[in-house]
């Protein structure tokens, strides 16, 4: 990290961004992203993070997150009844 931190950072960051994209096209789920900042209980986000709601594919967060590590080796940081986050 003392070397190349910041270029590491950056590498992340985009790989977030990418990941973001291609979630965001998929049908049935909603991206959250800056459209929170501002609002109660908000006081900053992690660039590094993706935050889904997936109420529009009518399965809980639970089971999002259950199908994405069984099929995707995937664990979501954080789930629950209509979001998932992962990084």
């Amino acid at each position: 990290m003392a070397l190349h931190g910041q270029e590491l950072i950056d590498r992340a960051l985009a790989l977030s961004r990418r990941a973001a994209e291609q979630i965001a096209a998929l049908p049935g789920v909603r991206l959250l992203g800056p459209e929170l900042d501002g609002r109660p209980g908000v006081s900053s986000r992690d660039g590094k993070m993706v935050l889904v709601d997936v109420t529009g594919l009518w399965i809980s967060g639970y089971t999002a997150a259950d199908w994405l590590y069984e099929h995707r080796r995937v664990a979501a940081e954080h789930h629950d009844l209509h979001h998932l986050m992962s990084s």
